[in-house]
């Protein structure tokens, strides 16, 4: 999966808004997007399915709660980080 990020990463090096519409550059970026979409879209069904669909929302929220406000206060410790994810796991 790390792969994948780093290939879509790479891949949005090289859309800009230079790119002219109906080129094989401008193409192969749309089909590499499609692709990308489709394959981190399947990965979130996978984890919903792994952590089980009660706790999911309860787990974006919390996590992305926490990394927010600790990026923004300029660190995130990561014992306080396994916690969250850990309570955010058990379903009620």
């Amino acid at each position: 999966m790390l792969a994948i990020i780093l290939a879509s990463s790479l891949e949005l090096c090289f859309d800009d808004a230079h790119v002219q519409p109906g080129t094989s550059k401008a193409f192969a970026l749309h089909v590499m997007d499609i692709l990308f979409t489709v394959t981190f879209g399947i990965e979130a069904l996978m984890k919903i399915i792994a952590v089980g669909y009660c706790s999911w929302p309860r787990l974006f929220v919390t996590v992305f709660a926490y990394s927010s406000v600790s990026f923004l206060v300029g660190g995130f410790p990561l014992e306080r980080a396994r916690e969250l994810l850990a309570a955010a796991l058990e379903c009620p």
